[in-house]
């Protein structure tokens, strides 16, 4: 009982070793150990770095911290159980027929440091973040909104370059939260009260006096093995942020399979180029290596559920002019594919001499990254080349997995295009296409222009698709709100149904 204990609190260590050996190992203690959380506070363990700063949200910000930021914090709108948009900070909202204006009145209850929240402090600090992720995927994304102007004292409107239908979903993300910002009880009123308890950050619920009292919450970050062990040591009631990285560890516990959930995330998982030298700086070969992937055997061998393997970049066109592009071998059998593949890698080969058909790749640390690096080496050696692990400073080729924040074409076309053009890497065609696009104000000259960036990116083979992120959760039963969804986000104040 004692080391159940230290695991309880967060001090004991898990056996050294693999995470999935070390995992069996913590779990052989269960039948020592305390009975599970009930209905006292949300323990909730997401998988990643411990909390640190959930007032500074950046590009490296931990999955706690940025779950964190939506609690503690709030913007103009947030997420609700079902990922569908909630007011937080604005009580309600319009947007222009023409898509060019949305207006927001604020909730009168909301409040920033005891103080009600003005129009003026929230389009200061909502100017300051849109600046802030100028150079980033969600930046590019929000790059349509020209002005954000202050109308009344409780009014506030973002005026368009063009009309972008996701605006909402981009507003409700954790980067456009205003820290320490509650909103209205009606809107749910947010945590306070933040504290330290051993490696748990604790929070306190802000409600209403008259609504029934929601639990407080408890939040730690940490490994999967360990967030899986404590869950079912009885000391976490909630695991989140699963990825396809520690996937199969959730099969070396015992845990009742109605516990875990799925959602349907729409993102990228595949790999991106990573050097400008070597076999994968041919955009051929990246097209040789895109071909030979068997991606329906991967999903068998990880046993993911809601496992989608594609071949695009978009899942739909999302406002481009054109359906996704698919690549020129979308419709020929697995051994069509891989037959072509090896002919142009043997090209590759017999054009230079003392070339090796070799890729490094990184893939984030995991069971589940050591799989697919495992079936992904076997179907390359299939067509002549070796695939090698490498650091993220060594690598040809590098895992993203990222679910998108909305259903937004740039975001996904921004996050792919290369920084700069590059004669081996990034053809200067795709980098105009997509500046042009984000810069465009006519809708017809802008969707033609994503069209155009999508086939650039899908041509030169800049991101070679594997599927749709994978994304997992334990979920005890009395969490009666939870929903899976695209977005994959779960609020932490949206869990239970209070009771009346």
């Amino acid at each position: 009982m004692a080391q159940c204990r230290s695991l309880a609190r967060g001090d004991g260590r898990a056996p050294a070793g693999r995470p999935a050996a070390a995992l069996l190992a913590v779990l052989a203690l269960l039948s020592g150990c305390g009975s599970r959380a009930g209905d006292g506070p949300i323990r909730a363990s997401i998988i990643g770095d411990p909390v640190a700063r959930p007032d500074r949200i950046g590009p490296a910000t931990g999955r706690a911290d940025r779950m964190l930021a939506t609690m503690t914090g709030a913007g103009l709108v947030t997420f609700d159980e079902n990922g569908q948009i909630r007011p937080a900070l604005a009580q309600r909202w319009i947007v222009t027929d023409d898509g060019l204006s949305a207006i927001f009145r604020l909730d009168r209850d909301a409040r920033l440091a005891g103080r009600p929240v003005s129009a003026d402090l929230v389009a200061r600090r909502l100017r300051a973040a849109l600046t802030r992720q100028r150079t980033t995927a969600l930046g590019a994304a929000l790059a349509a909104v020209d002005e954000v102007a202050v109308m009344t004292p409780d009014v506030i409107e973002l005026r368009l370059k063009v009309a972008r239908p996701p605006l909402l979903d981009l507003l409700a993300q954790p980067e456009l939260a205003i820290a320490g910002a509650l909103p209205g009880a009606d809107s749910g009123g947010g945590f306070g009260g933040a504290a330290r308890r051993g490696g748990w950050l604790t929070l306190a619920p802000l409600a209403a006096p008259d609504a029934p009292p929601p639990p407080a919450l408890w939040v730690r970050g940490e490994p999967a093995a360990r967030a899986l062990a404590r869950h079912m040591l009885g000391h976490a009631d909630l695991v989140l942020g699963g990825s396809i990285a520690d996937w199969p560890l959730v099969a070396t516990t015992a845990i009742p399979a109605r516990l875990v959930r799925t959602d349907p995330a729409e993102g990228l998982l595949g790999l991106v180029p990573a050097r400008g030298d070597g076999l994968a700086a041919d955009p051929a070969n990246r097209a040789a290596l895109a071909m030979a992937i068997d991606r329906d055997t991967l999903g068998r061998l990880l046993g993911a559920p809601r496992w989608r393997p594609d071949i695009a970049v978009l899942p739909q066109p999302y406002g481009a002019g054109a359906a996704p592009y698919l690549p020129e071998w979308a419709n020929s059998g697995l051994a069509e594919r891989r037959a072509t593949a090896a002919g142009r890698i043997a090209m590759w080969l017999a054009r230079g001499r003392g070339r090796i058909p070799e890729v490094r790749l990184f893939l984030p640390p995991g069971p589940g990254s050591r799989l697919v690096f495992a079936a992904l080496a076997a179907d390359w050696r299939r067509i002549g080349v070796t695939a090698r692990p490498a650091s993220r400073a060594e690598a040809d080729l590098m895992l993203i997995d990222e679910v998108a924040p909305a259903p937004s074409a740039i975001w996904y076309l921004a996050r792919l295009a290369c920084p700069a053009p590059s004669p081996t890497t990034c053809p200067a065609d795709v980098a105009q296409a997509l500046a042009a696009a984000r810069a465009a104000t006519d809708p017809a000259a802008r969707s033609r222009l994503l069209a155009e960036a999508d086939r650039g990116i899908g041509a030169a083979t800049l991101y070679i698709p594997i599927a749709r992120p994978l994304r997992w959760s334990v979920v005890a039963q009395r969490f009666n709100l939870f929903r899976d969804n695209p977005r994959a986000v779960h609020p932490l104040d949206r869990l239970i149904q209070p009771r009346r």
